[in-house]
C-alpha cells in the first residue's frame, strides 16, 4: 500500500485503540497495530533529550497506566535505547 494507505491503517488503529485524547484504551495482539501505538507515543519525546525513568513514566502514564510494558517495548522495538544503571532513556530516530 502506499503512503495514503498506511496513513489510513495509521488512523483506523489509533481510533480503535486510544480515546479521543489520545490514552492507549488496549493492546492490539497484532504487531502492526501495536506498532502504530509506539509511534503515537514516541510523539511525546524530544529528539536528543535523555530522560530519567521517572520522566519517562509521567509522559507514559499520560497514555496508558501499563508504563512498563510501553517502556520495555520502546526500547524492544528500537524506538529508544536504554542506558544502563542510571536509567536514562533517549529517543533513537534512524
Amino acid at each position: 500500500p502506499g503512503a495514503e494507505g498506511l496513513e489510513a491503517f495509521e488512523r483506523k488503529v489509533l481510533e480503535t485503540f486510544t480515546t479521543a485524547d489520545g490514552r492507549i484504551t488496549a493492546f492490539p495482539v497484532q504487531e502492526k497495530k501495536f506498532l502504530v501505538l509506539l509511534r503515537h507515543v514516541l510523539k511525546a519525546f524530544d529528539r536528543g533529550v535523555r530522560y530519567p525513568e521517572k520522566r519517562v513514566n509521567q509522559i507514559l502514564k499520560q497514555y496508558n497506566d501499563d508504563t512498563a510494558r510501553l517502556r520495555r517495548a520502546l526500547v524492544e522495538h528500537q524506538y529508544m535505547a536504554r542506558e544502563g544503571g542510571g536509567g536514562k532513556y533517549w529517543r533513537i530516530d534512524s
